[in-house]
């Protein structure tokens, strides 16, 4: 049922793919450059590597930087679109019942009910495409 909803967003959550695995990468990135700074600069005693490797980690903190926040970004958008349609769809629904059916509970609970339940639902595609699909690669 999840993924009815998500197709509407699926460019946006190739686009978040891509750039937390570009954040992943560049982060992976940095301590490989330290470790060449040392064997390269500091242990040869050569400045023009330490430079190079250094201005090398700063493009790499750069990419690491802009990539979270696209990526958040597009996380964000499609969180709160999948929210909110979601959200719509169950509101229609309750909407359609019957008296004797709604009898049973009082709009109060029914509207937090709902709204929990997709903030339940919203906090799972947070998880699973920052933070599963990060700790995977």
């Amino acid at each position: 049922m999840l993924i009815r909803y998500a197709k509407k967003y699926s460019k946006l959550i190739v686009g978040q793919l891509f750039f937390a695995s570009v954040w992943v990468f560049s982060q992976l990135l940095i301590p490989r450059l330290m470790v060449d700074i040392v064997d390269s600069g500091i242990m040869m005693k050569d400045m023009n590597a330490i430079i190079h490797r250094g201005l090398l980690m700063l493009l790499a903190t750069v990419f690491n930087i802009l990539s979270l926040l696209i990526s958040i970004y597009f996380l964000t958008k499609v969180t709160a679109g999948i929210s909110r349609d979601l959200r719509a769809d169950l509101f229609e629904k309750i909407i359609d019942w019957s008296k004797e059916t709604r009898t049973g509970f009082s709009n109060s609970t029914l509207i937090t009910r709902t709204v929990n339940d997709v903030k339940q639902v919203a906090n799972f595609i947070d998880l699973s495409l920052r933070k599963i699909f990060t700790l995977t690669i």
